[in-house]
């Protein structure tokens, strides 16, 4: 019964010595209690204090005690007023559990934050959050379920949607999203047995509200999901309480859906996500929304990252050459150039590609050779692909400046027969461009 008492901040009380000091600040007990109310960062609203003030006057012989911990403990309470003083502190958003005992103690701050002109920094909201996931609180409302009917095209069939209405919270106003259907069921069937509770104190909007998930005037806590309700379900899905990223807990369930709807057939943008999950940033979105491999690898294909570094030429083969067996040195590929043909079967690996030297391997259009290859109907055409590198690139997109910067590089490189383009004078460009459909 005392470590129960302790985990509400509930003590039992010395005697008169004792509260005032006494011989080494202890007394003997006494048939009443001590109340410690925890105040997060020192900071009280006006409604609060007058609160703790009136239920000192009434049940504490009027002293409150301030202590380093930031808390206010009430003194001389009796067990019959017990109820009515942590009724009284609930209803005005104040509590006092983890205030005693061996639990996550009040979160201290400087109560001047955010008003102080020569602080370094405000870390008040640091200490609300941090205090809200020690002891965070389910705050749906009974009520926040509605049904919309949505009609698709011409009003042919209508769509019923599912509304959750989700008050204000700490990285937003209040706002209303969509959910799937088996969540509003549910809950409609939870607020038909739901027993009957009274009025509380919504501390972020003041308002006195019916909360949807209250056991004996208590709000149930994300901790009592993460330690009781999410490892029962687990153990009755027959499935580890861990994964690799870590304990499933509630806020795993909101990052998951999160990534789910963000990685869909049809997903959400990064935008309308943070309007489904209340954020005042996208930036507060982007850690919840995680890429799925597949969907990156869909985008890394999407993007032709290595594609826009290949080009397609045209090759004609001289499918009778190859039947007849091939003499030494006789050509039986032809890649065209468009002002004439290369007859190196290594083309794809010459230097000279995008600049051709007209080397002994090249064959103009214009020549009698050439008018011959044409002129056979048994030759195969087909496309190759070609990889360029970031010069010959630049070379086909950026102008003349980038096609002379190639042309000097390549002046001493020799052609695959054998002299350099300054050996064989040769300056023409051949500009590898995407084969056209034959459709």
């Amino acid at each position: 019964m005392d470590t129960y008492f302790r985990w509400w901040g509930v003590y039992t009380q010395g005697d008169a010595a004792g509260a005032v000091g006494g011989i080494g600040g202890e007394g003997r007990a006494v048939r009443f209690f001590m109340v410690r109310i925890r105040i997060p960062n020192g900071f009280l609203s006006s409604v609060q204090l007058r609160m703790i003030a009136g239920l000192a006057e009434r049940y504490g012989l009027g002293v409150a005690d301030i202590t380093v911990r930031q808390n206010i403990q009430l003194h001389w309470v009796t067990i019959q007023a017990l109820p009515e003083v942590l009724d009284s502190l609930i209803r005005c958003g104040l509590s006092s559990l983890g205030t005693c005992g061996d639990v996550a103690r009040n979160i201290t701050g400087c109560p001047l934050a955010g008003v102080d002109a020569d602080e370094i920094c405000d870390a008040s909201r640091l200490v609300e959050q941090a205090s809200h996931l020690l002891a965070g609180q389910l705050r749906l409302r009974v009520g926040s379920i509605r049904w919309k009917d949505f009609e698709e095209n011409h009003g042919t069939a209508a769509m019923r949607t599912c509304l959750l209405h989700v008050p204000v919270h700490k990285t937003g106003t209040a706002f209303v999203k969509p959910v799937d259907s088996i969540v509003g069921r549910e809950i409609e069937a939870w607020e038909k047995a739901r027993p009957e509770q009274p009025l509380l104190l919504d501390v972020k909007t003041g308002e006195l509200v019916h909360f949807l998930f209250v056991y004996r005037t208590r709000q149930v806590s994300d901790r009592y999901l993460n330690h009781t309700i999410i490892p029962a379900l687990c153990k009755k899905a027959g499935i580890p309480r861990e994964d690799a990223r870590g304990a499933i807990t509630c806020h795993r369930a909101r990052a998951t859906i999160a990534s789910q709807l963000y990685n869909a057939r049809e997903p959400l943008s990064l935008f309308e996500l943070q309007e489904w999950m209340g954020h005042r940033s996208p930036q507060s979105t982007q850690s919840y929304a995680k890429i799925s491999p597949t969907k990156l690898a869909k985008s890394y294909n999407a993007a032709g990252y290595f594609e826009r570094n290949l080009r397609t030429i045209e090759v004609l083969v001289d499918q009778q050459a190859i039947r007849k067996g091939l003499a030494s040195g006789t050509p039986w590929k032809y890649y065209d150039l468009g002002h004439g043909y290369c007859t190196y079967d290594f083309f794809d690996q010459c230097p000279h590609r995008m600049a051709c030297a007209k080397c002994s391997f090249y064959q103009p259009k214009d020549s009698t050779a050439s008018t011959l290859l044409e002129g056979k109907n048994n030759l195969l055409r087909m496309r190759q692909e070609i990889p360029l590198g970031e010069s010959e690139i630049a070379a086909l997109d950026d102008g003349v400046s980038a096609l002379e910067s190639l042309l000097g590089r390549l002046a001493n490189v020799p052609t695959p027969a054998g002299p350099s383009p300054l050996e064989l004078r040769g300056e023409s460009l051949v500009q590898i461009q995407q084969a056209r459909s034959d459709d």
